[in-house]
């Protein structure tokens, strides 16, 4: 057996990352190494080569260090949109939520355009977020001055409270058939979710580079990765990881917006 060292990977997407390092090895293996037999180590749990087809299968469960290798196997590993529905049916008001760069404001228009006959409206959380903090909505310029004054309101005592009666303002406007995009707090949620019982979660996301590329296409201009670190880790984004187990709807989105849209209405047909 014969073993290289060929790269060394800390990983700034989640705290998990942020407190490990991976060190990356290349293994010439013998014809007759068995895998199996080293199942038995207690630190390694369900050991087993990934084929190039496997690898994009799994990319969505992936932790973001093993995606940067799987792609370098299979540079087309996360060309994929993955839609895991763990709810039989849809209720209503949907709330679509996910981070920065990750595609989740298209997702929340493609619904409101194709579900129910285009009979959904579409609600901007940030909007309305804008409206309650009497800040212009930034579109795409300077995104850290309304985080701060986006977070300052949220950290209120009433601040959650607020925001939650504003969107119910707008649910009832619509008669409950509105798409909410945009949620970044778990309790604002939670108080959508007392006054709508059959609320439903939709959350997505993307690979850490992915996302980079969305923020810089959404920007229109050659916004740094500095620039889109700093907006992903704003305090006010950091309860958005919290939602992922707590959907009703996974997606994972790693194409463009014509093929991400086809899926979609695919999966809408098929509810």
């Amino acid at each position: 057996m014969h073993i290289t060292g060929i790269a060394i990977i800390n990983d700034d997407s989640s705290h998990l990352g942020l407190t490990h390092f991976a060190f990356v090895f290349e293994a010439l293996l013998p014809p007759n190494f068995a895998i199996e037999k080293y199942n038995t180590e207690l630190s390694i749990n369900k050991l087993k080569f990934l084929s190039k087809n496997d690898l994009q299968k799994n990319y969505h469960k992936l932790e973001f260090w093993s995606q940067i290798l799987a792609k370098k196997i299979n540079p087309y590993a996360d060309n994929i949109v993955k839609i895991v529905n763990r709810n039989k049916s849809i209720g209503y008001p949907i709330v679509v939520v996910g981070g920065i760069g990750t595609g989740k404001s298209e997702v929340a228009k493609i619904l409101a355009r194709h579900l129910y006959n285009k009979n959904f409206k579409y609600i901007s959380t940030r909007e309305i977020v804008a409206e309650l903090i009497s800040v212009d909505n930034f579109h795409n310029q300077n995104r850290e001055y309304f985080q701060n004054k986006s977070f300052a309101f949220i950290n209120k005592t009433e601040g959650t409270t607020l925001l939650a009666n504003k969107i119910a303002e707008k649910i009832q406007e619509f008669e409950g058939k509105v798409i909410i995009d945009g949620i970044r707090q778990i309790d604002t949620f939670e108080k959508l979710k007392e006054k709508y019982p059959k609320i439903m979660l939709i959350f997505i996301e993307t690979s850490r580079d992915k996302a980079y590329y969305f923020f810089k296409d959404r920007s229109k201009r050659e916004a740094s990765i500095h620039e889109f670190r700093e907006s992903v880790s704003h305090d006010v984004e950091k309860e958005i990881p919290l939602f992922k187990h707590r959907a009703d709807v996974y997606i994972f989105n790693g194409e463009n917006i014509k093929i991400l849209t086809s899926k979609i209405i695919n999966w809408l047909n098929e509810k």
